[in-house]
């Protein structure tokens, strides 16, 4: 639950200091559901608190849609029943997106952009839109498969802390960092 309060933190602190239109969070991948059963019903039951208690607000404050990316199969009746309520309770708004990367795979996420129609790929995706930063948190390295179609050009940003020590400095740092560092985009 301490973590999904910090997301709720971050993601309207990006939305009300910086204006950040579109936030992406990697809930769980396709692989973490190999986890134990144990530590799965403890996520589940925590993003499910996320969605239900959490993120209406956050959707009616700031006129965000609430999207889900991934494959609902194997996730919990009840966690799906969330999703699925948070995305139809906020399909109205417009102005900003929230992402919740749940049971992703981008070769899954390929497959479904790729049975939409070829003709602009990205715009069939889960999450149609590249990503410009991110931020990856407990010193990990690894991308773990977060978004690496969108994500081509994004800048990475490796905070210390783990993600329910970081604070509001870090996230400064962080949009500091990419605004430092212009991208060339191949150029």
């Amino acid at each position: 639950i301490i973590a999904m309060k910090k997301l709720l933190h971050i993601s309207e602190y990006l939305f009300k200091k910086y204006s950040i239109s579109s936030v992406s969070v990697y809930g769980l991948s396709k692989e973490n559901l190999n986890r134990d059963k144990e530590d799965l019903d403890a996520v589940f039951k925590a993003e499910t608190y996320f969605c239900n208690k959490l993120l209406p607000n956050l959707a009616n404050n700031y006129k965000c849609k609430i999207l889900h990316a991934g494959i609902k199969e194997k996730l919990p009746s009840y966690f799906i029943e969330a999703i699925e309520n948070l995305c139809n309770l906020s399909s109205k708004f417009t102005k900003r997106n929230l992402y919740l990367v749940i049971n992703y795979n981008p070769f899954d996420e390929l497959t479904y952009g790729l049975k939409k129609s070829n003709d602009n790929l990205l715009s069939n995706l889960w999450v149609p839109e590249r990503v410009d930063l991110v931020i990856r948190s407990a010193n990990g390295w690894g991308m773990s498969n977060f978004l690496p179609l969108q994500c081509g050009y994004a800048t990475l940003y490796f905070a210390i802390p783990y993600f329910p020590d970081l604070k509001d400095s870090d996230i400064d740092d962080a949009i500091n960092y990419f605004n430092n560092n212009p991208r060339r985009f191949g150029k």
